[in-house]
């Protein structure tokens, strides 16, 4: 049995490395880069990669088709892809006629009852599936900004409510828990349509959050609360928690400046 290093001996490179690949895939540049900022010298840098190279745990050319296919493959659910679909197709909200979504009927009686096509209160609209769905052709996010009053009231978000319509499927019920279907059509005022179908919500682990998508969520929620500044060293702290001396370092970060 191989004995575990001393209480307070600083991991070494090969350990450091391991802890990162454990979190996520890494290039062998990143990792260098990172040991180098931890203080670690060339020589036992080389070493270490050259061991995780043979043990096949880094490979820049694998590494390289899963940064693709993950970014390929990232579809999100809901209000996220209709808000990245219509980006992509520049679709202004003046040309979405309508927005059709088939999902559960607990999803269309509780998401979208009559008093969800009228939010008043951010506690309304924040249930209201017509109105997330309105943002995001309007304003191609939903993020806390989206759920103001001045935003709850906005006209050219107001304009959109009444395109949304909720239908329960009895084929989704049926296949409900193991899968949680939805499906999203957009029509557009050419005629044009353009359909979505998610089976498993993103987030969920078997449709993971890429780390691309776990930043952007952050930064949309830090906005007004952390300068950028200040939310790009805590993003970093975060994504090598392992290094941190104290989680008190962290902590202290997080105090509100805005």
């Amino acid at each position: 049995m191989r004995r575990s290093a001393p209480v307070g001996t600083p991991p070494s490179a090969y350990q450091r490395a391991l802890r990162r690949l454990a979190r996520r895939d890494h290039s062998e540049a990143e990792l260098r880069r990172a040991l180098a900022e931890r203080g670690h010298g060339a020589e036992e840098i080389g070493e270490a990669l050259d061991r995780l190279r043979t043990q096949r745990y880094v490979d820049d050319d694998s590494f390289a088709e899963r940064f693709a296919r993950s970014r390929l493959a990232s579809h999100g659910q809901g209000r996220r892809r209709i808000r990245l679909g219509l980006r992509q197709r520049g679709l202004a909200p003046e040309k979405v006629e309508k927005v059709h979504i088939r999902s559960l009927a607990r999803a269309a009686d509780i998401l979208a009852d009559p008093s969800k096509y009228d939010p008043r209160s951010k506690e309304t609209a924040d249930h209201s599936l017509p109105y997330v769905i309105a943002a995001a052709v309007a304003e191609r996010q939903v993020t806390p900004l989206q759920f103001t009053e001045e935003k709850i009231m906005d006209p050219t978000i107001r304009a959109q409510l009444n395109k949304v319509e909720v239908v329960a499927d009895p084929e989704i019920e049926a296949l409900f828990p193991d899968l949680q279907r939805v499906i999203v059509t957009v029509v557009t005022t050419d005629g044009e349509e353009f359909t979505k179908q998610v089976d498993y919500p993103k987030g969920d682990p078997r449709n993971p959050l890429t780390d691309q998508e776990i930043e952007e969520k952050f930064d949309a929620l830090a906005e007004g609360v952390l300068t950028p500044e200040t939310g790009q060293r805590v993003k970093e702290k975060v994504w090598n928690l392992e290094d941190l001396e104290s989680i008190t370092e962290l902590m202290k970060m997080l105090r509100a400046e805005g």
